[in-house]
């Protein structure tokens, strides 16, 4: 046995070996593991081939290999030469599985319907917004999840080869902290070694245990066993959604249906290894949530939670839209700055003068002095650059420029010399 649970990495998976292994038992009726290998490998040949025989009239064809690999797994970890290759063929063809439908918005809304428990409220949101493996819980701590921006960060198989990041809208983040929170209060010391979901207890001091795979599974089929017309048996004993599965189907489905976001980071968010892209498309945190931002509204479980994001979401459009018309206006009023403002105006002053100097033009000189003389003198600011823009405006348009112009510009009747007298 000790050489049989070393070859299995994950607790869950070695828990449900152990469990396959023990019916085996029960149907040889030997009590022991240890029993077994006393026995020729020619008769465990002949009796895991009875074995066989016997699951084909009581469970599913599909069921069959999930019920064989641990007993393969015991015997070559205990050098037994069993011929698993002639078993398999005798394996029967499988069947279409039933199980493969995902839990809607409105199956989610009636489990978190039936029931106030902050724990189970906050379980339901972290599965539909995570779309995480039941058995990834277990092992998750405080340390683990983060936040950003008004949301949180889930980082899953910590430190393997499958690690990476999942997350909580809003509405899963809110229900997450009021968890936490009963928990602080229930006087239980929250550190970054606490597990995320926390097993029953009675008094919060105790030193935490992490809820359990099997827990997290009863509480979730307590709330669908609770609510009509949520789960219903497609053929046999089997249902049509599954409890666990039924999560990651709704979020892959929502990712994948929702516009724009890229289907190798959803792949991501599922824990998925597909192609090079498991081993070459390595994502920060902040890529793979700006793929998740996209999906978030409908991933989102209350209708008003859903229309709060919406305006929150126009009110931030708005925004932007606002913020770039400023900064359209601010670029604006620096080229006119940068094209007609005091020191541009200063700047072409001097470069006539030295264009006169350079021809010798002692009319140009006058003429240029004083023009700047009158010009800045008179009128403000911005009626001097729009002024200008429209000189600018009748070159470019090939007009000639009209006396009639600077008359406007500050009402002056050049034909009567005290106005330019006056200005002096």
């Amino acid at each position: 046995m000790i050489l049989f649970e070393s070859a299995i990495k994950s607790q869950v998976t070695k828990l449900s070996y152990k469990r396959e292994l023990q019916k085996f038992l029960q149907w040889t009726r030997i009590k022991e593991s240890d029993g077994l290998l006393r026995l020729k490998d020619s008769q465990l040949q002949v009796m895991l081939e009875d074995y066989l025989f016997y699951l084909k009239s009581k469970v599913s064809p599909n069921s069959i290999n999930t019920m064989f690999a641990p007993l393969q797994l015991f015997f070559e970890m205990n050098d037994r030469e069993i011929n698993f290759k002639k078993i398999k063929r005798m394996f029967p063809a499988k069947i279409k599985k039933s199980g493969y439908n995902a839990w809607q918005t409105e199956d989610i809304e009636k489990m978190l319907q039936e029931t106030t428990a902050k724990r189970s409220l906050a379980l339901v949101h972290f599965l539909a917004s995570t779309g995480c493996r039941i058995g990834a819980i277990p092992d998750l701590k405080v340390k683990h999840i983060s936040q950003i921006e008004n949301c949180k960060a889930v980082l899953f198989y910590e430190n393997t080869t499958v690690e990476y990041f999942g997350f909580l809208t809003p509405e899963a983040s809110k229900a997450y902290d009021y968890y936490l929170e009963e928990r602080r209060r229930d006087g239980e010391s929250i550190n970054e070694e606490s597990p995320l979901f926390r097993a029953a207890y009675q008094i919060a001091i105790q030193k935490p245990k992490p809820l359990s795979y099997s827990s997290i599974k009863n509480i979730i089929h307590r709330l669908t066993w609770n609510t009509s017309k949520i789960r219903h048996k497609s053929s046999g004993k089997r249902y049509n959604i599954q409890l666990d599965h039924g999560f990651r189907k709704r979020f892959n489905t929502v990712l994948k249906l929702a516009s724009g976001v890229n289907p190798n980071i959803t792949e991501k968010l599922l824990g998925h290894k597909k192609g090079l892209d498991g081993t070459y498309l390595a994502p920060t945190r902040e890529e793979c949530f700006a793929e998740f931002a996209k999906a978030i509204p409908n991933l989102t479980i209350d209708d008003k939670e859903r229309d709060n994001l919406k305006i929150r979401k126009l009110e931030g459009e708005k925004s932007e839209l606002e913020k770039g018309r400023l900064e359209i206006e601010q670029m604006k009023k620096r080229i006119e700055e940068l094209e007609f403002g005091a020191e541009a105006r200063k700047g072409d002053y001097a470069k006539n003068m030295l264009r006169f100097l350079h021809e010798k033009n002692k009319s140009g000189e006058v003429i240029s002095m004083l023009w700047h003389f009158l010009f800045e003198r008179i009128g403000t600011e911005e009626e001097k650059r729009q002024f200008l823009k429209r000189a600018r405006e009748a070159t470019e348009n090939g007009e000639k420029f009209d006396m009639s112009w600077f008359e406007e510009f500050k009402g002056l009747d050049l034909e009567n010399p005290k106005g330019i007298n006056n200005i002096a």
